[in-house]
């Protein structure tokens, strides 16, 4: 242990000769020499820099010499701004003395974006409510934001167009308070899960008409803003259609006003999303209308 003193002793003797001269109260009072961090002194974020400082006199007994953080110790890089250290050193009067030193960090990390709502990489449906929600954060230890700006000029909480179908890109760029501009992008796509519309308005449904009637039919698809559609009916030509007694009923004749029920017929009306660039097909939708016929 004393072996470890001496050589304790003598670096810091060493370190104070190689020092430049600290603070004192009279010549040949007490003096404090900070070695390290140097006052004015400036250094990236994460510098490993140790708390360097010793107390001397060559008059009186120094009794103590504390700094306000463990000789040796590693001093704080993390945040970025300004610091200070400080040493105080009493001598066995009681007198005191301090010596402070100031150093900076900069912050040289640019800040990020979080987004929320477009989330990169997210689907929506098409005509989905939806609002902005993202906002931009510095990295720990950092200064601080002072803007945080999207390229469409849409601020958090304003309403997202989700009308037009496709792949959209979201540009947001921050700014830190040490000017460090960072720049991120979410990638999303609004697509068509709405089925189209069918208005079958004839045949209607459950309608009855006379054998022999000739009947037109009447239908319309629609798809509103969406991907576009293909609107068929099978059999594609059946228009107009004649009612006819289907084969196999016989040819019995009928009592005057006796209605007879014949096999129903049906409609298929069939209509599919047009298949677009970065837009999935889309199942088909049938929709079913039947007629009866009847003999009066």
């Amino acid at each position: 242990m004393k072996t470890l003193a001496r050589l304790a002793a003598l670096t810091i003797v060493l370190l104070v000769a190689a020092w430049p001269s600290g603070a004192s109260a009279d010549p040949g009072d007490m003096q404090i020499v900070i070695g390290s961090p140097t006052d004015g002194s400036v250094y990236p974020q994460g510098a490993n820099v140790q708390f360097a400082f010793a107390c001397l006199s060559t008059t009186v007994a120094i009794v103590s010499c504390d700094g306000s953080q463990p000789l040796g110790s590693y001093v704080d890089t993390f945040h970025a701004g300004t610091h200070t250290l400080s040493v105080t050193a009493t001598d066995y009067l009681g007198e005191t003395t301090t010596l402070s030193t100031t150093y900076a960090v900069f912050d040289w990390t640019p800040p990020h974006v979080d987004f929320r709502v477009p989330a990169d990489g997210a689907t929506y449906d098409q005509g989905a409510t939806l609002t902005y929600d993202y906002d931009c954060a510095d990295d720990p230890g950092g200064l601080g934001i002072q803007a945080c700006i999207a390229q469409n000029g849409m601020p958090p909480g304003a309403p997202l167009d989700t009308s037009r179908l496709g792949t959209f890109t979201f540009d947001v760029f921050a700014v830190d308070l040490a000017n460090n501009i960072g720049h991120q992008s979410a990638t999303y796509t609004i697509v068509d899960r709405t089925p189209p519309v069918i208005t079958l308005t004839s045949p209607r449904d459950g309608a009855i008409y006379t054998r022999g009637q000739l009947v037109w039919v009447s239908f319309s698809c629609s798809d509103g803003q969406g991907s576009g559609m293909n609107c068929l009916t099978t059999p594609s030509r059946a228009l107009p259609i004649r009612m006819q007694r289907r084969t196999g009923l016989g040819d019995e004749r009928l009592p005057g006003r006796a209605a007879v029920r014949l096999p129903a017929r049906h409609v298929d009306v069939r209509s599919a999303h047009v298949h677009g660039d970065g837009v999935r097909p889309r199942r088909k939708r049938r929709a079913y209308d039947q007629y009866v016929l009847r003999r009066l």
